[in-house]
């Protein structure tokens, strides 16, 4: 039921699986975030902890490729 799902989209409720790692639930849940001044902007995305593990290299240019 659609406006079910918006109204739980907007009130950030969600089902958290209890398999999911403890690093991915911490990015999930500030990605998800209601209030837009506090979700993950792409930096943290890209600087949290989970993102960086085992991810290639290309994946994270250098500064001077970012130009």
């Amino acid at each position: 039921h659609v406006p079910t799902l918006f109204r739980k989209i907007k009130s950030g409720i969600f089902p958290i699986p209890e398999y999911l790692n403890k690093s991915v639930v911490s990015l999930l849940c500030n990605m998800l975030q209601v209030d837009p001044m506090r979700r993950a902007t792409i930096e943290d995305v890209k600087k949290h902890d989970w993102f960086q593990k085992d991810l290639p290299g290309y994946l994270f240019p250098s500064p001077v490729e970012q130009v």
